[in-house]
């Protein structure tokens, strides 16, 4: 594990942690509800299973950068002309949220993929178009293990490589393509979910990718504004608006032999620009000097036999805030119904119970229970949730 700057006294517990693990693993299975499978976002856990404070944008997706967008600065050209993610559930930074990392020893499927969005549609003429491309490691063109090894500011940090065809405006070389003609009842001013059926077998020990490009339907000129959050003034021409999100990670959090993190299609791609040594491939987000991006694309991994993952009905985005804990930490979550029947039991590692609550009156969505973390000492303890019968579990380290 590599922590830059500030953050690097989180290392030596984070590797704590790890030596616990296989203890820890044991003990939750023996109180955690069977499951085969989870969703897998990498960003996701940095910000809320860790408690990283990592950031999260908005981005607009568009193959050109003659069109404008809203910065804080002030109007300037598109820069991601596609998204996409690189994800290794073998990391173990998984091993900090409900799906854990997959065991390195057996392969896993991919059941579907899953990103949030928004989208605009102010020109009706033509439908939009979304492309959706799916690879498995044989697509990409290499992976690079430690390619800046010995630099100060990049060394350790992996990446996989991937091709970007100019000329389709898209990756190259995808193992799935799946196209979507988007029309009025995509449109969304709101937070909103797509989900792709992808549903491919991945060998041991390799990763896989995702991008994502939107292609306009409708005519655009230079200058038109692509924003639809820019007001002032008025556009005179307004043009269709597709967003995705991203999280940017300002810690730098790596581990060297894993591949997680955002892929982009900048200007390079787009328009062949070499000078940066990034033309015709996607620039990956570890390589950045302001932080690691991580595009908000989540990953359905079922287990090596192919079974579906038992999503589930009732408690979602469980997680402990912040992760690990010297005073206070929050048990986060949400309901998809309310409930009265409840308990939340603390153990040690060596499966003691140090503490137990009941829980009353938990609404629908989102609920927080204060975790008493001034009364325990320093160490691995196993936070387990049950509702109504269904058990869940989280991992809390606690460090005063």
């Amino acid at each position: 594990m590599v922590i830059k700057g500030n953050h690097l006294h989180m290392v030596n517990k984070f590797i704590y942690m790890k030596k616990a693990l296989i203890s820890l693993s044991l003990l939750a299975a023996s109180f955690a509800q069977a499951q085969t499978g989870a969703w897998y976002n990498y960003g996701e856990v940095l910000k809320y299973d860790i408690g990283f404070n990592t950031g999260y944008y908005r981005t607009h997706i568009f193959p050109d950068s003659t069109v404008n967008v809203d910065y804080s600065s002030g109007l300037g050209s598109v820069w991601m002309h596609s998204l996409g993610q690189v994800m290794d559930p073998y990391s173990d930074i998984f091993d900090n949220s409900i799906a854990g990392a997959v065991d390195p020893s057996i392969g896993y499927t991919v059941d579907s993929i899953n990103f949030p969005y928004r989208y605009f549609r102010h020109q009706t003429g033509a439908p939009d178009t979304l492309i959706i491309q799916f690879f498995k490691q044989t697509n990409f063109d290499n992976l690079y293990e430690d390619p800046w090894a010995g630099d100060p500011t990049y060394g350790g940090r992996s990446y996989a490589r991937l091709s970007y065809d100019s000329t389709l405006r898209r990756g190259d070389n995808p193992f799935l393509e799946i196209v979507e003609i988007l029309d009025f009842n995509d449109t969304s001013s709101i937070w909103q979910t797509k989900k792709y059926a992808i549903g491919e077998t991945i060998g041991v020990g390799e990763v896989v990718g995702a991008t994502v490009t939107y292609i306009p339907g409708n005519a655009y000129n230079t200058g038109d504004t692509l924003d639809t959050y820019f007001n002032n003034p008025t556009p005179t021409n307004q043009i269709n608006d597709f967003i995705m999100y991203y999280f940017l990670d300002d810690i730098f959090f790596h581990t060297t032999g894993f591949y997680n993190h955002g892929i982009i299609a900048s200007h390079a791609a787009r328009y062949e620009d070499n000078s940066n040594f990034w033309d015709k491939q996607y620039w990956p987000g570890i390589a950045s000097s302001y932080g690691i991006y991580h595009a908000d694309i989540g990953f359905k991994i079922s287990s090596a036999a192919g079974t579906a993952i038992e999503e589930s009905s009732s408690i979602h985005s469980l997680a402990i805030i912040p992760n690990p804990a010297s005073s206070n930490a929050l048990l986060s979550f949400k309901l998809t119904k309310p409930t009265n029947d409840g308990e939340l039991i603390i153990y040690d590692i060596s499966g003691k119970k140090i503490n137990n609550m009941k829980l009353q009156n938990l609404i629908y969505g989102k609920n927080n229970i204060q975790l008493p973390v001034k009364d325990l000492k320093n160490g691995l303890y196993l936070v387990t949730i049950n509702l109504e019968g269904e058990v869940y579990t989280k991992q809390l380290v606690v460090s005063q």
